[in-house]
């Protein structure tokens, strides 16, 4: 089941925009040990979409 529709705002940016490399601009920010973080790409995307 699709819970956004296919013309969602989201959807379409997640398609043009490619922000892979912020997984290894900020690996050295991230531990193996502690509480599990918000995904950096995940945290880029909504904090650049919502500006």
């Amino acid at each position: 089941m699709q819970k956004n529709a296919k013309d969602n705002f989201y959807r379409k940016l997640a398609q043009v925009l490619d922000l892979q490399f912020i997984y290894r601009e900020t690996a050295h920010y991230y531990g193996t040990e502690g509480q599990e973080s918000i995904d950096p790409v995940v945290f880029v995307f909504f904090s650049k979409t919502i500006i």
